[in-house]
């Protein structure tokens, strides 16, 4: 109690990844070889960390609202005010539970501190201290595309040391691309309920 979880959902969905590619080939005169060719993947559904234990978007909305308002604050009062915390080992009857749990409860940072602020008793779960991960949220993806440019030259006589010889160039460009992480995990626009930026 009182520690940030995570835990993986069950009917979690398993990503979809399309791999493709071609290529031409060409020889120039000089009996060099051009190789150009195009690879590419698109993966869709991967999976992310997602907090799910945090105010909803309307009482953060309030919350701006409040600090637009009122030039120089910067955060709301009514968030941050100390309340008596309903999780104090010191208000509940542990009477009857075995002993190691009892030491585990008293020392964890749910039930040792006597007053919490009202904004940590706002969220869905707020036993979990605000830090409830789901790992597998399918909301991640990745884009890899790549261009690849291959020069060939094959050497031939000039004596035993030239024949056989090979020389080969190429060039790669490529981009890769990925969305697997929420710019700001803690915002109730991320995540199953508002689909904050990746």
């Amino acid at each position: 109690m009182g520690n940030g979880q995570s835990f993986d959902q069950r009917n979690r969905k398993i990503p979809i990844i399309q791999q493709y590619s071609f290529g031409i080939q060409r020889e120039l005169p000089g009996k060099i070889v051009l190789d150009v060719s195009y690879v590419g993947s698109n993966t869709k559904d991967l999976r992310v960390g997602t907090q799910m234990n945090h105010l909803t978007t309307a009482q953060v909305d309030a919350c701006r609202q409040f600090v637009n308002q009122n030039p120089g604050t910067t955060s709301c009062p009514a968030l941050e005010q100390l309340v008596p915390n309903p999780f104090y080992f010191g208000n509940l009857n542990l009477t009857g539970l075995p002993a190691a749990f009892v030491a585990s409860y008293k020392a964890s940072p749910l039930g040792v501190p006597q007053t919490v602020r009202v904004k940590m008793l706002m969220t869905p779960f707020p036993q979990f201290w605000n830090s409830l991960f789901s790992n597998t949220e399918p909301v991640g993806s990745s884009n890899y595309n790549s261009l690849i440019v291959k020069l060939d030259k094959r050497l031939s006589g000039g004596g035993a040391l030239i024949k056989g010889l090979s020389i080969l160039g190429s060039f790669t460009y490529s981009r890769d691309m990925g969305a697997t992480g929420f710019l700001n995990n803690s915002s109730p626009s991320s995540g199953s309920n508002g689909g904050g930026r990746l």
